[in-house]
């Protein structure tokens, strides 16, 4: 079989012949297949490249037009005026604007300060000439020394109105009795001292009693609550005690004894002892319900020993209980006592001052506080009421004499306020008019010199406009453009040359790439013709179809290259394997010697002949000691002699009445045990129907569970199985395409959600033609992946990139839904999972990202990855 094997593998080997050529080329068909893409990229690009510089060229004779300029637009570059002159052309004519501006609004800005000029000496002319206003001042300042009198005068007024009404604030919250000034100068009020002592009394009595009162009533409460709870243990049954359960054991043991008699004693049953015991009931059956009785009480014995001992514990606390509550109610009297005599004191301390008995320490401090603040407002108000009348009358001689300056009527009664608001009005009127003056006086300086500005900026303006006309002749005569010509024209040249230069120079950029794209096409056509023609192959008029036909064969010759490789290797391992079974078969046959020689036969066959018989021996001496344990088991511990001479010395007859008698005894005994077995039974089969319907509903609700794991367990494989299929038939798609375009944007997606660990993804067909994604690691750019050897994590970030590309082509169509991802991150390690939020965050400008999870460490790295405005969460509860 081996050697059959190893001849199969190397015929196969052989038949494999690589092509050797295309293998040794396989370095330049690989970089013959990297300059295809490009190519194809140019040969596609060439037609809109030659279109535009056609419409560029079509832009530039139209300028050229428009310029007056004739000649052909490649040649377009030699009409254009050098940068320089642009530029010197440029500034010029923004001088140029500026000047004429300047001469266009100057004359009129001199004939506006000549009419201001005369405004200004017009108003000064119809000014009232100057007045003396000092004695005026000196009166108003003397008045006003203390302070603004009609301000001084409300002042005092609303003092005594304030002092009178603060006055009428605190009687209002005396008592009644205590609101008359003159009862409240006469009473007398109690030291301090007194009032501190019998307040302290009252409120330490008071206290005292107080705290008796709650230590009777919690005495009472837990008084109360034992007594409850003692009841509780009543309430939940009696409490067993020894004697019912050495009771039930006496019972159990009476049983026993009726039973053992019956059964294995031989005396003769106790029919109404038994009677006496079961009742209604057989035997067995009673004996198995005294044997559940005591077992029972035990039990409860030893459950209800914690309520046992909780129920005497209570009894001993409700007795020390009472006691404490009668300690207690004889201290609350005695405290009730002091309180009550304390409270007597202070009534009669309260009763001159008109004050019910009930009233507290603090209220009459403060009672007392405000009788002393009652007294000394009503001082205040005596004080104010006196300043008042002294301001009055100092204001009144003030306005004699302002009505002395003023001229005024000489009224017995002056109004100081209304001969004030005079005298301010006049100081108003004669400070505007003099305002007036100087500032008519600054326009009048102000108009002068701007006048005499204006007239030289005039006489300016026209001379830098002679200067710039000087300037422009030689430019224009460089720039081509007639001397004469007007400014607004020479700017619209300026601009159709600006316009001209950057579409020249980009026409020239286009031929440039036209004529270098022409010759890498002719290049690499030229490279594909000479490698085709060294391998034999028939030219092709596509040299980009030429090259992948070639990179199809150099994968077929590796394919060939490696199945041959791995068939010498299936080869000598097959060589290994028969060298390794020939030494193991001589190691046998050297054994099987050896243990012919053992057996001293001369054949296989003699010594297997001999073997049985040893076999056989072996046997009949496990029979003989198994025997002779037998008898040594069943012989009392006597030897095996004296139990031979003991058979020799019983008769034979003897032996057979002796054996029927135990025969005969060993039925009734299974007879009994049978029913005794039936009767335990019947019992077991009783308490087991009990047990079964618990049993039963467990089973029940261990079936709904499993039915319930087994529907998730299926609706998550349906899941991942429709996952699978869809990430299949997207990978088909992107493999079918074969788009560059698409597998650029695929790869960059990928590449972002890899941290660059898989930098690109492209299309590769096997010797079947079937296209395949071949995906390149950063770590080894040389070697190819592919989509079913990723991991599971790195096959998810692939499909996520497959449908980031997927929605923006579909959103490109005008039909813009929201992306829902749901746990889509789930597989992804910390650092992919954080490219991916950079990711969907940037996608989020195409279309609306909701993001579904039940992880919350993917949520803490989005609030670390992202900013706070670029995360909303909402929570789902349920």
């Amino acid at each position: 079989m081996l050697h059959r094997r190893h001849d199969e593998l190397v015929a196969q080997a052989a038949a494999i012949a690589p092509d050797d050529a295309v293998l040794a080329q396989a370095e330049s068909i690989a970089s013959l297949l990297e300059a295809a893409g490009a190519t194809e990229k140019a040969r596609q690009d060439l037609p809109g490249l030659e279109a535009e510089l056609r419409s560029q060229r079509t832009q530039i004779d139209a300028s050229l037009r428009a310029l007056g300029l004739s000649g052909p637009a490649s040649r377009a570059a030699e009409a254009i005026p050098a940068a320089i002159s642009l530029a010197q052309a440029r500034r010029l004519l923004r001088t140029y604007v500026r000047h004429a501006e300047a001469l266009a609004t100057l004359p009129s800005a001199v004939a506006e300060q000549e009419a201001a000029l005369n405004r200004a000496e017009a108003a000064l002319a119809s000014l009232p000439p100057p007045r003396d206003a000092e004695v005026l001042a000196a009166l108003i300042s003397s008045i006003a020394a203390e302070g603004d009198p009609v301000r001084m005068a409300a002042a005092a007024a609303q003092a005594t109105a304030q002092a009178a009404a603060r006055l009428d604030a605190l009687l209002a919250r005396l008592p009644a009795a205590w609101r008359d000034l003159d009862w409240l100068h006469a009473v007398e009020a109690p030291q301090p001292s007194l009032l501190r002592q019998r307040a302290e009394h009252r409120r330490v009595a008071g206290a005292a009693h107080g705290e008796q009162v709650a230590v009777l009533e919690r005495l009472q409460g837990t008084l109360t609550a034992s007594r409850q709870e003692r009841a509780q243990l009543n309430r939940e049954g009696p409490l067993p005690g020894a004697a019912v359960l050495t009771a039930a054991r006496a019972r159990r043991d009476a049983g026993w004894n009726l039973i053992y008699r019956r059964a294995f004693s031989g005396e003769a049953p106790d029919t109404r002892a038994e009677q006496a015991f079961g009742a209604e009931q057989p035997l067995p059956l009673a004996y198995v319900a005294a044997v559940v009785e005591v077992d029972r009480l035990a039990d409860l014995r030893n459950r209800e020993a914690e309520r046992v001992s909780a129920a005497e514990q209570l009894d001993r606390a409700i007795l020390q209980q009472e006691e404490g509550l009668a300690t207690a109610r004889i201290a609350e009297a005695a405290a009730r006592r002091q309180a009550e005599a304390a409270e007597a004191a202070w009534a009669a301390l309260l009763h001159p001052l008109a004050l019910a008995p009930r009233t507290e320490a603090p209220e009459l401090e403060q009672l007392l506080a405000l009788r002393t603040a009652a007294l000394e407002e009503a001082a205040n108000l005596i004080l104010a009421r006196e300043a008042e009348k002294q301001l009055l009358v100092r204001q009144a001689a003030d306005a004699c004499r302002l009505r002395q300056v003023l001229g005024g009527p000489r009224d017995s009664d002056p109004d100081l306020r209304a001969l004030l608001a005079e005298a301010e009005a006049r100081q108003r009127e004669t400070r505007r008019t003099e305002s007036d003056r100087a500032r008519l006086q600054e326009q009048r300086e102000a108009a002068r010199e701007s006048l005499a500005a204006a007239e030289r900026a005039l006489a300016t303006a026209r001379e830098q406009m002679a200067g710039w006309h000087a300037d422009w002749k030689p430019l224009a005569a460089r720039l081509g453009r007639a001397p004469d010509e007007h400014p607004e024209d020479s700017a619209e040249a300026l601009r159709l040359f600006e316009e001209l230069a950057p579409i020249v120079r980009e026409a020239d950029r286009l031929a440039e790439r036209i004529t270098a794209i022409g010759a890498e096409i002719a290049a690499f056509t030229t490279r594909c013709s000479r490698l085709a023609e060294e391998l034999g192959t028939a030219a092709s008029r596509d040299p980009v179809a030429a090259a992948r036909a070639l990179g199809q064969r150099l994968q077929a010759a590796r394919g060939a290259a490696e199945r041959r490789t791995l068939l010498a290797l299936q080869a000598e391992e097959a060589a290994a394997s028969l060298a390794a079974g020939m030494r193991q078969a001589e190691a046998d046959a050297a054994e099987l010697r050896a243990v012919i020689a053992a057996t001293g036969a001369d054949s296989a066959e003699a010594a297997e002949e001999r073997l049985d018989l040893s076999n056989a021996r072996e046997h009949h001496e496990n029979l003989l000691a198994e025997a002779q344990q037998e008898i040594f088991a069943g012989g009392d511990g006597l030897s095996l002699e004296t139990l031979c001479r003991e058979v020799e010395a019983l008769a034979p007859e003897m032996m057979e009445a002796e054996l029927l008698r135990a025969r005969e005894a060993l039925t009734a005994q299974q007879a009994a045990a049978e029913h005794a077995a039936a009767d335990a039974a019947h019992a077991e089969a009783a308490l087991q129907a009990l047990s079964n319907e618990t049993a039963f509903s467990r089973a029940v609700q261990d079936q709904q569970t499993a039915v319930t794991q087994a529907g998730e367990t299926l609706e998550n494989a349906l899941l991942l199985h429709t996952a699978s299929l869809m990430l299949e038939l997207a990978l088909g798609a992107a493999q079918e395409a074969g788009d560059d375009r698409l597998l650029r944007r695929i790869g960059a997606t990928f590449a972002l959600l890899t941290n660059g660990a898989y930098p690109s993804v492209t299309s590769r067909e096997d010797e079947k033609g079937v296209a395949h994604l071949v995906i390149r690691r950063a770590d080894y750019p040389d070697e190819e992946t592919l989509v079913d050897e990723l991991s599971e994590g790195t096959r998810d970030q692939l499909f996520l990139a497959l449908r980031l590309v997927a929605i923006e082509d579909h959103v490109a169509q005008g039909a813009i839904l929201p992306f829902l991802g749901d746990d889509i991150l789930q597989s992804f390690d910390d650092g992919r999972a954080a490219a991916a939020f950079h990711a969907l965050l940037d996608f989020s400008r195409t279309t609306q990202v909701i993001l579904l999870s039940h992880h919350q460490h993917l949520l803490d790295l989005a609030r670390a990855t992202l900013a706070p405005e670029q995360v909303h969460v909402q929570r789902l509860e349920g």
